[in-house]
């Protein structure tokens, strides 16, 4: 055949625990329901595009410019929806893969109290951005007919929305601008451990446009039938 189509869907979890430079963390657990669809033509020549559902719970604990302690938490609920494409080149075990993907999220309007009166209210929660980037992978097959792929990852991210508003206590909006670009660098490994049971492990780091992401972690496991 010329094509292979595949169909599918997923579900997911994580958690990301967040610092403040001022004083205070924080931490926003995720869930995810969605569904993909992928096309590739023998040719290398791909296509894919997933749609998503999230439900984001959220916890704060700030420290305020006088010193004082403030905590609380709040639910939101997310819409997302990706687009990419790209070229797969193999020479041997070594692949190669350029690619261009537009990614859209809308997020409804959490309303959140802290423990000291103060009320905080999202007004807009919207990002969309494009990536232009390339993965290097080394595909191995071992003795006991289990296949191991190690990869690298680089890519530029460019965020367009730069008028996400935030209400604190009913006085003015403040702009959450995360516009413009940054760097995102990846690295892991897939392993398929029979046709159809698979895992993946993946660690990435990115900076730029006012915000840095030291690292992230993610693991996960695929079964197909």
């Amino acid at each position: 055949p010329e094509g292979i189509a595949t169909l599918g869907a997923f579900m997911g979890y994580s958690h990301s625990h967040i610092g403040f430079d001022r004083g205070g963390h924080g931490s926003v657990g995720s869930y995810s329901l969605g569904g993909y669809a992928s096309w590739e033509h023998e040719s290398g020549f791909y296509l894919d595009g997933i749609v998503k559902l999230n439900r984001f719970e959220s916890n704060v604990a700030g420290k305020m410019s006088s010193g004082g302690a403030a905590n609380g938490s709040y639910h939101s609920n997310g819409l997302g929806g990706h687009i990419e494409t790209g070229m797969r080149f193999t020479d041997g075990n070594w692949n190669l893969t350029p690619y261009a993907s537009l990614t859209g999220f809308t997020a409804d309007n959490p309303e959140y109290h802290l423990s000291n009166g103060m009320e905080s209210k999202s007004v807009d929660t919207r990002s969309i951005y494009r990536e232009l980037g390339a993965t290097l992978s080394y595909n191995m097959r071992l003795g006991n007919g289990m296949e191991v792929e190690p990869w690298l990852k680089a890519a530029v991210r460019k965020e367009f929305v730069d008028d996400n508003r935030v209400k604190v206590n009913n006085d003015g909006n403040f702009v959450n601008d995360l516009s413009g670009r940054r760097g995102i660098y990846q690295a892991g490994i897939k392993a398929s451990f029979s046709s159809s049971l698979s895992g993946h492990l993946g660690v990435g780091y990115s900076h730029g446009a006012g915000v840095e992401s030291p690292w992230n972690a993610v693991a996960g496991a695929n079964w197909s039938f």
